[in-house]
């Protein structure tokens, strides 16, 4: 809630919060993949509603003042019931990625999108890897199994970004297409994921 007045004063410094959604990305694509990550920059409390649902979930998660360390030695299991709502609930924008990470855990994972209509778009592409993906109404329901290279489309930015996931954490070798919606949303990803370790490259075909 915001009550205008007629001026501003000036001589204010504002540092911009870290992008909480990119590092909840890295997180979900670290547990999909196994490793270890640290992400430096971020404050822990908020993204703490993903944190709880991926610690002691089959990896280790460390907070160290503006510091968290990652740790993900073995197949996750599925994250069970999941609902979207506005801040500080579950993210709209991590719901893709969550799905993606589902996709390749062992085990069962209901994800129920409250805040946008039409957000399931991704899901038929990601069904390409080999997911066991259904929609039903605002719910997607994912059982986990081992998933393979795809050639798919991205058709939006977090939904893109959930395609790179399971890409990732797939068998074989994965394109992603129309790539210019999930630059949008990540600045120079290919060079982060690259130096994480996954095997990445832009092209222009």
């Amino acid at each position: 809630r915001v009550y205008g007045k007629e001026k501003l004063h000036g001589g204010t410094t504002y540092r911009p919060v870290f992008d909480r959604i990119e590092c909840g990305s890295v997180i979900l694509a670290a547990v999909s993949t196994g490793g270890e990550v640290v992400l430096k920059g971020v404050k822990a409390p908020i993204i703490c509603n993903l944190l709880q649902k991926v610690e002691n979930n089959a990896c280790k998660i460390q907070v160290y003042n503006d510091r968290i360390y990652i740790r993900a030695r073995e197949r996750a299991k599925g994250f069970g019931k999941v609902v979207t709502s506005p801040y500080p609930g579950f993210p709209t924008d991590l719901q893709p990625q969550l799905a993606a990470c589902a996709a390749s855990c062992d085990g069962t994972t209901e994800i129920t999108e409250t805040v946008f209509d039409s957000r399931f778009k991704y899901v038929e592409q990601l069904k390409k890897f080999g997911a066991n993906a259904e929609v039903r109404s605002d719910t997607v329901k994912i059982i986990g199994k081992k998933l393979v290279g795809a050639d798919v489309f991205a058709e939006d930015l977090r939904g893109g970004m959930a395609l790179c996931i399971a890409a990732m954490s797939a068998e074989g070798k994965s394109r992603i297409r129309n790539a210019s919606h999930i630059k949008r949303g990540y600045q120079d990803l290919a060079e982060k994921i690259s130096a994480l370790g996954a095997k990445i490259k832009e092209t222009n075909d």
